[in-house]
């Protein structure tokens, strides 16, 4: 929801959206991310005056969605915003939480926390890769942060086939919708497919800061 207006605040010059725009995190961030585990919830479900789901179930899309904008908007308000400092120890806790759940092959399930119980998800390792190499980059993270962005992207890269019909990227679960019951199965049971587009430019932010790793 922040990149954009960040971004064309930033180009405009508009400061009152420029502000705007920086005070969403630290929001979202009462809502939705998890006061211990640091991970962030799908959604917030105003009836309930809570998360959704309310069992700790940490969709991996999401948070890597949440991964990849943060160090973006970091580079639109720049570090003399008043917000900065919050929106970056946001980012770190974050990270970190990420971290203990990366799995073996460098992927991320797509449910966070059941790694052994779900399936590895290619779009949310992306962008988690991309947030992780981003954040590296611009010292919004700590070094330690480099060498599992890097194992998350080579994990991605690795994953796409090609054969004479194209190249593809698998393994990237369909839209996915925080279900009034049975939370857990609608991740679990949302099926994957190949190519899909938000798939595809997750692997090309990860790819662009892998890019710039690299060189």
């Amino acid at each position: 929801f922040c990149v954009f207006p960040a971004r064309y605040a930033k180009e405009q010059g508009d400061k009152q959206l420029l502000d705007f725009t920086a005070r969403q995190p630290e929001i979202y961030s009462r809502y939705l991310q998890d006061k211990d585990d640091k991970l962030w919830y799908h959604s917030y479900w105003i009836r309930l005056k809570s998360h959704y789901p309310v069992s700790k179930l940490y969709w991996g899309r999401g948070n890597g969605w949440v991964m990849c904008a943060l160090p973006m908007i970091l580079d639109h308000i720049g570090p003399d915003h008043p917000e900065h400092q919050k929106i970056r120890g946001i980012l770190q806790d974050t990270a970190q939480a990420l971290l203990k759940y990366q799995r073996e092959d460098g992927t991320f399930a797509t449910v966070l926390n059941m790694p052994g119980k779900t399936y590895r998800e290619l779009s949310a390792t992306a962008l988690i890769a991309a947030g992780l190499l981003h954040g590296v980059r611009c010292g919004y993270l700590d070094k330690c942060c480099l060498q599992p962005g890097i194992k998350a992207f080579r994990s991605v890269a690795e994953s796409i086939t090609t054969n004479d019909n194209g190249v593809f990227l698998p393994e990237i679960s369909g839209s996915t919708i925080p279900l009034p019951l049975f939370s857990y199965l609608g991740y679990k049971l949302t099926p994957r497919a190949k190519n899909v587009a938000y798939g595809i430019a997750a692997a090309v932010f990860a790819a662009i800061e892998y890019d710039i790793y690299i060189k």
